[in-house]
C-alpha cells in the first residue's frame, strides 16, 4: 500500500541499477536467518529493482553475509545454501541476495537473524585440557562493545513486548543499567549487530535496548511498531497506551481526523517522487533538514518515504500523544505546502 502512489511511466524512466555504484559496506559476520514475512525473495543484486531469481516462504532457513548496500540491509546468499535449495542462478550474475528490512518499503522485517548453531560435544571435546590454555586476549576483553556493534536496518520505532527490559549504557548483558522499562513503552532507533546478539542503539544517545533475548532465555523483547505510513490507526492505537497518549482525551472524531491526516501527507508528499530525481531539489531538502546527506543514496523512493514517515509522526504525534513538533523542518500542513512552492517547485525542471 505504501508504493501504489507509485507512477509506472516514471519508475521506466529511472536508470538501470547495473548503471549504478552501489554503496556497499564490507561484510558482517555469516550466519543462519528465518524468513518472517510472508514472503520474500531472492534477487540477481541488492536493489529492488534487480530481478526475482526465487521466493522463499514464512520459516524457511536461509544462510549469508549480511551487507549494507545503499543503508539498506542486505543478505548475500552463501554458496552452500544456494546449492542446498537447487537455485537456479542465471548466467553472468555474481551473487544473490535478499533484502534483511523492508521498513524502507513499508513491509517490517523480513530476515531475523539465528543464534549460532551449537555443534554436539565430542569424547575429545569433553575431556580435561592437558595444555595449558591460551591467556584471554585483554585488549578484546578492554573494547567497547558499541565500537564493534554494526548496524542491520534503518532507524524506525520498537515496542516493548516484553513485560520489562533494561535500557543500558552499552550494548552488552553486563553494560551499565539505566533505566527498566515496561511492555508496551515505545522507543525510536537503529537496530544493530554486537557479538552476534541484536541490539537497538536508541536516538539521541540514549543507550541500547537488546532486541531479541533468545541467547539468555527471554525471547523477544523488542519488535517493530507498525509503520506509519502503512497503517495510522494501527500505530495510532500502539501509541496511545504510551505515557504521552494516556494523557490525551480520545474521541469518536480521532479516528476521523487521523484518516485525514493521512490522506492530506500522501497527497502532499507524492510529488516529490518526480522532483527527488534533481539533485537541485535534494539540496533544497537537506538544507531544510528534511534528510542528511548520506539520504542522497535512497533514491526518490527512499527520500519520499522518509519525508513521509517525517510528516506523518509530527501531525499525528500531535493529535495522538500531544507532543511537541520540532520548530524545523516545515511539518505542518499550510508550512510545508508553502516550502514545496516556494523552494521546491522553482527547482524541478519540467
Amino acid at each position: 500500500q505504501a508504493q501504489s502512489f507509485l507512477c509506472p511511466a516514471w519508475r521506466c524512466q529511472r536508470a538501470h541499477p547495473q548503471n549504478i555504484a552501489p554503496k556497499m559496506s564490507p561484510p558482517g559476520q555469516d550466519g543462519r536467518y528465518e524468513v518472517v514475512h510472508d514472503r520474500i525473495v531472492l534477487r540477481t543484486g541488492p536493489s529492488t529493482d534487480e530481478k526475482i531469481i526465487q521466493v522463499f516462504k514464512r520459516g524457511d532457513i536461509v544462510h549469508g553475509s549480511p551487507f549494507q548496500v545503499n543503508n539498506l540491509p542486505w543478505l548475500r546468499a552463501s554458496d552452500e545454501f544456494l546449492e542446498e535449495s537447487k537455485v537456479t542462478i542465471p548466467k553472468d550474475v555474481q551473487g544473490c541476495w535478499m533484502l534483511i528490512d523492508g521498513r524502507s518499503l513499508g513491509l517490517g522485517q523480513l530476515l531475523k537473524r539465528l543464534p549460532p548453531d551449537r555443534p554436539p560435544l565430542t569424547a575429545a571435546a569433553a575431556a580435561p585440557a592437558v595444555s595449558k590454555p591460551a591467556p584471554p586476549d585483554e585488549s578484546a576483553a578492554k573494547q567497547d562493545p558499541a565500537e564493534v556493534a554494526r548496524p542491520t536496518g534503518v532507524s524506525g520505532e520498537y515496542i516493548v513486548v516484553n513485560t520489562k527490559i533494561v535500557r543500558r549504557k552499552t550494548p552488552a548483558i553486563d553494560g551499565a543499567p539505566l533505566k527498566v522499562h515496561n511492555k508496551g513503552e515505545i522507543f525510536c532507533g537503529v537496530p544493530h549487530m554486537c557479538n552476534n546478539v541484536p541490539w537497538l542503539r536508541v536516538d539521541k544517545g540514549a543507550g541500547w535496548m537488546m532486541i531479541d533475548g533468545e541467547s539468555i532465555g527471554l525471547g523477544t523483547l523488542l519488535s517493530p511498531a507498525t509503520d506509519i505510513a502503512e497503517d495510522i490507526l494501527l500505530w495510532a492505537e500502539e501509541h496511545k497506551k504510551t505515557e504521552g497518549g494516556k494523557s490525551v482525551v480520545w474521541t469518536a472524531q480521532t479516528e476521523g481526523e487521523l484518516q485525514q491526516i493521512a490522506a492530506k501527507t500522501h497527497s502532499q508528499v507524492e510529488p516529490l517522487k518526480f522532483w527527488c530525481e534533481h539533485n537541485a531539489v535534494l539540496h533544497r531538502l537537506e538544507h531544510a533538514g528534511f534528510i542528511g546527506s548520506d539520504d542522497f543514496t535512497l533514491g526518490a523512493d527512499g527520500v519520499a518515504m522518509k519525508i513521509l514517515r517525517f510528516l506523518l509522526r509530527c501531525r499525528a504525534g500531535v493529535l495522538v500523544m500531544a507532543e511537541d513538533p520540532p520548530e524545523n523542518p516545515p511539518w505542518g500542513e499550510d508550512d510545508f505546502q508553502a516550502f514545496l512552492r516556494e523552494n521546491v517547485e522553482p527547482q524541478a525542471p519540467f
